[in-house]
């Protein structure tokens, strides 16, 4: 794992699924278990855990 933290607006994408792409939207910083809100690629918006997103998943694309 990289020390880049995800933050609103990167695309991520899962590394076992690659086709299962999504773009942090929102942030919850008070919690660990639905810490990253993501849109996915398939229109469906949820709450993801933190550990998920920075060890299960890559940054594609960062924001700016």
């Amino acid at each position: 794992m990289s020390d880049y933290i995800p933050k609103v607006g990167d695309l991520v994408r899962d590394k076992i699924n690659p086709k299962d792409l999504g773009v942090i939207v929102e942030i919850d910083e008070s919690s660990y278990t639905n810490y990253y809100k993501v849109v996915g690629n398939n229109g469906l918006c949820g709450w993801l855990p933190k550990d998920y997103i920075l060890y299960e998943c890559e940054v594609i694309c960062e924001t700016r």
